[in-house]
């Protein structure tokens, strides 16, 4: 992910897939909402890695299950896996 002024890689998750429909959307939604929830004038490497990763396991957390807008996933779900996934570094 990148602006103007900051990038950062951010790593994927190992997960067991059962289905990836709905992944980009999950990925894509959770990008939005951490974006929504910044002040993007003071969007720095770290807060867009933040942003990113949480990002990342949302599509991660979608992988796990079947269906797609119904099964999108909650803030639960993703924080239980950010909190089993160390940091890459």
């Amino acid at each position: 992910l990148f602006t103007s002024d900051a990038r950062a890689v951010v790593p994927g998750f190992a997960v067991d897939v059962l289905d990836t429909v709905g992944c980009g959307d999950a990925f894509t939604a959770s990008l939005l909402a951490g974006l929504l929830e910044t002040d993007i004038a003071r969007l720095d490497a770290a807060t867009l890695a933040s942003i990113g990763r949480r990002a990342s396991a949302a599509g991660a957390v979608m992988a796990t299950v079947s269906g797609a807008m119904g099964a999108m996933p909650q803030r639960p779900a993703i924080d239980a896996l950010l909190a089993t996934s160390p940091e890459a570094s």
